[in-house]
């Protein structure tokens, strides 16, 4: 299967629509799975694709899982993979900053084009563009710290700007796409996934106020490579993210879906309807000019 790009709400949930009994019957049967055989991306090859199996477990988070035994990528990565080495291939010498360095999607992708630039975000002491010395497992990184919130490049800088679950866990979303859009150039291209919702308002579940972290509904952390501790969840995305993306001064905002067992790129399986997560990916223009 190849990513079906929907231009609208409408022509998003008839795709979702359609797929639906197929994928409930398709996920049901691969939850309980150790193992399956498909095709990795990035690899380029025919894989065994592994998927941890906890007994008792209500519901097994798929979009999370069958990790490539070669390159570490699981099926949301794989789905990132895919759809931002499209973009870099039909740019000549492109700038690329990912919002991302110390994990294997940034290692797989850097192989095949050495130029991206990766970065994390290290703390709020320090000021964006500011490269530090991270201490890993087996080895210490050089690590740019930038902030969604302030990057450090200049105006119309970039061709192409990408981040992968990030986009929660910044306190002011909004101005984190703002300064996106201020530093692509025109005609580039915003590329990201986050967790989203077929709601028809986004939560906001934390928040800043005076320098202090106020929280509206109870704590949520997601795991974090740079800090043990996870990034606490500040909005939960439905619908309105699509509005407020082409507020933001995008020409083209498209969701693109990419459900495909061969690949190992499923849904989160949540059997709640409000926690259900598609594979989604967002492509965002920025106008040429």
């Amino acid at each position: 299967m190849i990513t079906k790009w929907c231009g609208s709400r409408s022509e998003l949930e008839c795709c979702v629509s359609r797929l639906n009994a197929k994928r409930e019957m398709s996920e049901r049967y691969l939850s309980g799975v150790e193992e399956l055989a498909g095709y990795c991306a990035s690899c380029g090859d025919i894989v065994k694709f592994g998927n941890t199996v906890t007994p008792g477990e209500k519901w097994k988070n798929l979009r999370e899982s069958f990790i490539c035994p070669r390159c570490g990528l699981n099926g949301r990565m794989r789905h990132a993979y895919i759809e931002l080495a499209a973009v870099i291939e039909s740019l000549s010498e492109p700038k690329v900053l990912l919002f991302e360095r110390v994990t294997p999607f940034f290692s797989a992708l850097e192989k095949i084009y050495p130029f991206v630039e990766g970065c994390e975000y290290v703390g709020p002491d320090i000021t964006p563009g500011t490269i530090i010395e991270q201490k890993m497992i087996d080895r210490k990184l050089r690590v740019r710290h930038e902030d969604m919130m302030a990057i450090s490049f200049p105006d119309e800088s970039l061709d192409v700007i990408f981040h992968a679950d990030v986009l929660e866990h910044v306190p002011d979303w909004i101005q984190g796409i703002r300064e996106c859009h201020r530093v692509i150039k025109p005609g580039g291209t915003l590329v990201f996934t986050c967790p989203f919702f077929f709601m028809e308002e986004s939560i906001t579940r934390a928040k800043v106020e005076n320098g202090e972290i106020v929280h509206i509904s109870e704590p949520a952390y997601h795991g974090n490579p740079m800090s043990q501790s996870g990034s606490l969840v500040y909005t939960q995305h439905g619908w309105p993210l699509l509005e407020e993306l082409e507020k933001l001064g995008f020409e083209t905002v498209e969701s693109g879906l990419l459900w495909d067992p061969w690949q190992g790129i499923l849904s989160t399986n949540n059997p709640c309807v409000e926690g259900q997560m598609w594979p989604l990916m967002f492509r965002c223009r920025k106008p040429a000019g």
